[in-house]
This record gives structure tokens, C-alpha cells and sequence, in this order.
């Protein structure tokens, strides 16, 4: 049994104190908890004399579920290199669980570049400003954990090298004159980077709001590399989260969504459907927000295009897009008529690593009735 209660905080903040072995979920600061807990997690601090175990029992068990699948989803992925020494650590496979997850998330006191959140024991003395993932080293914010049954705790301090964030492909966080940016690998040739470096400069060229890629090179391998998007005061939280953020609380989640930035929304389509991007999917776009008033700000910078201009879309203008199922080209039409989006620089061919992107590019722009200045 653990004989502490395991406190999320949001900054300095305590938002929630949790002992999952006893089914004790009490909610400190409703204001601050995280969207992805809002209307799912039940507090069940007064749920004493007054609840038989049949009543109550249910609700410990989602309340655990709940809260093992946000632990899950904050696991910082580890690159090929530091997956086997931590996951060794703590004797785990590179099949996960979610409860596995869990417990290497813990390891990282839970984390993350995209928000405030993180975890501690009660009555650590440990600050936010001691494990913020964005002004540390990522080796002083990681924890080491012991793990007894189903308990959760943190301990001392571990040395381990960078840690990594989702994803399928090779990446790392890197500090480079005070800023933190993520290098992302592709494969044996570097295609997925080169296809981020490309519609990076392709956005360049528009109206549309999008993280900036750049060619790069770590330990001798091609990457693309961007700066991290969030900082202290803006958080991000992705559309799958959200849209299950809206359905615990009772929220229509395609009017909410309009609602919130249709004109980014509008852009995002007819951009996916311009690079023939074949990789749109609900944990690749979202929403930024600020972290101590929890407002919706607004849409975050278009980013992750590494399997931009897949070959089966180009090829089938009757292509499906995976945001709603909508045929991508009428979709991106009806997306023209509603959003100001526009060219305002001129395209080159040099901006391509692959001749044909150029013009496929022009091909499927014109296909929506836009026009490209091009400079050959």
C-alpha cells in the first residue's frame, strides 16, 4: 500500500492528491485540472460511511482507468538508445501497457514539454522550477520510481540521458542557446525529415500559421529540427484529447471546435490537401491554451508533415480525410469559399528536396481554383 498520496500539480500549484491503491481521488483546484481529467475524474474524497462497495467501487475502478490513461499518454517516448536503459530499469518490455506506461511516466515525474503538469509525493519539498522539463537538463528531472503491486512512488533522482516525445520516429529534445528544439530522424535516407523540411518552406510561403523546420544533424544523422511551440505561460492540448473533453462534459465536439478557430480549421484542409498529407490525425493538430487561466487560445502552428505528398493521395483526388472522412478535394474547396488563404511569396523549385513536390503543388492548388506566384 502506498503510505502517500501522489499530488498532480500545475506548476506550483496542487490540483489534484491521488492514492490509487485506495481509490482516493480528491480534486484540490478544479479551476486548474487538466482538460483531459475535466468531467471524467470523480472526486471520491467524501466517499467514506456513506457508500456501500457497490456503489462506490465503479467509480474507483473508471477513476483508476481514467487516470492511468492520462499517466500513459504523458510518457515521454524514448529514443532507441535510452528505451532499453530505462525500460530495463524497471523491467518492462517494448510492448507497453498503458499501466506500464504509467509507471515510466512517473519515472519522468510525469512531464511534458506541451504543458505545466507534472507529479510529486505529498510533502516533497521538490518546485516546479526543479523539474521543468523547458529550463532543466532532462537528466535532473527525471525520478527514479519503486514500484511495489499497483503503488506508484517517487524517490531520488536518476542519471539518464535525453528523453524523447510521441511518436513513431526517432526524436530528441535539445537545449541549443537556450532554447529547447525537437530533432526528429526519418529513415535510412532521411525522407521523412527532408518532407518536413519542405512543406515547412512551402508554409513559408502562406498565410497560414506553422512551426518552422530547418535541416539539421545529430550524431552524424540528417534530421529536420523545430523549436518547441509551448512555453510557461501557453500550453497545448491535441484535438483527441479535447474532442474527449468535450464528450465527458456534454460539448457538441464539431460545433465546439468551429467555434474555438474555424479559420485555422478551414486552412488546416486545404493545406492537408495541397501536400497530399496522409498523417492528419487527431494527435497532430490542436489547441493551445494559457496554463494559469486555462482559456482556449486558439488553434497551435500547423506541424508534423513527415508523410506529406503520399503517393496513393496524390495519385486519387477521391482520397479520404482522415480529420472527418470527407472527400479531401471537395473538402478543401469548401474550405476556399470560407478562409482568406492565400500565397504571398513566391514558390521555387529549390525550395523542394523532390522535383515533382513543385509541381504537385501547383497541380493540386490549382485543383481549389488558387493561384501560386512562382519564381523558377
Amino acid at each position: 500500500m502506498a503510505d502517500k498520496n501522489l499530488i498532480l500539480m500545475s506548476g506550483n500549484h496542487e490540483v489534484m492528491s491521488v492514492n490509487m491503491d485506495m481509490g482516493y481521488y480528491h480534486i484540490i483546484n478544479e479551476e486548474l485540472m487538466p482538460y483531459q481529467l475535466r468531467g471524467a475524474v470523480v472526486d471520491t474524497s467524501g466517499m467514506q460511511d456513506g457508500f456501500s462497495l457497490t456503489t462506490s467501487l465503479p467509480i474507483i475502478n473508471r477513476n483508476y482507468q481514467i487516470f492511468i490513461g492520462y499517466l500513459s499518454r504523458r510518457v515521454l517516448s524514448l529514443d532507441r538508445k535510452n528505451a532499453k536503459q530505462i525500460l530495463n530499469c524497471v523491467r518492462l518490455t517494448q510492448s507497453q501497457s498503458d499501466i506500464d506506461k504509467a509507471k515510466i511516466s512517473l519515472m519522468c515525474r510525469a512531464v511534458s514539454v506541451l504543458d505545466n503538469y507534472w507529479v510529486k509525493l505529498e510533502g516533497d519539498n521538490v518546485t516546479w522550477e526543479e523539474v521543468n522539463v523547458r529550463r532543466n537538463s532532462l537528466s535532473r528531472t527525471v525520478a527514479q520510481v519503486a514500484l511495489h503491486g499497483t503503488s506508484l512512488t517517487l524517490e531520488g533522482l536518476v542519471s539518464t540521458p535525453e528523453l524523447t516525445t510521441h511518436g513513431a520516429y526517432a526524436k530528441c529534445w535539445k537545449c541549443l542557446d537556450g532554447e529547447l528544439y525537437l530533432f526528429k530522424a526519418g529513415n535510412e535516407r532521411g525522407l521523412e525529415s527532408k518532407l518536413e523540411i519542405e512543406v515547412s518552406r512551402v508554409l513559408d510561403k502562406t498565410n497560414v500559421r506553422h512551426v518552422i523546420y530547418e535541416p539539421a544533424e545529430s550524431e552524424g544523422v540528417f534530421c529536420s529540427k523545430c523549436k518547441c511551440m509551448t512555453d510557461d505561460r501557453v500550453s497545448l492540448i491535441d484535438a483527441r484529447d479535447f474532442n474527449a473533453y468535450c464528450r465527458n462534459n456534454g460539448l457538441d465536439e464539431k460545433q465546439t471546435v468551429s467555434g474555438i478557430d474555424a479559420d485555422m480549421i478551414y486552412k488546416m484542409g486545404i493545406v492537408d490537401y495541397i501536400i497530399g498529407n496522409s498523417d492528419r490525425h487527431d494527435g497532430n493538430w490542436g489547441f493551445l491554451y494559457d496554463s494559469d487561466t486555462m482559456q482556449i487560445l486558439g488553434c497551435h502552428p500547423l506541424y508534423d508533415h513527415n508523410n506529406a505528398f503520399n503517393a496513393s493521395i496524390l495519385a486519387d483526388d477521391s482520397s479520404r480525410y482522415v480529420v472527418n472522412g470527407e472527400n479531401m478535394l471537395e473538402y478543401a474547396r469548401m474550405c476556399v469559399q470560407n478562409t482568406d488563404f492565400r500565397f504571398v511569396v513566391p514558390l521555387r523549385r529549390s525550395d523542394f528536396y523532390y522535383e515533382f513536390h513543385f509541381d504537385e503543388v501547383i497541380r493540386r492548388a490549382g485543383n481549389l481554383g488558387l493561384r501560386i506566384p512562382t519564381e523558377e
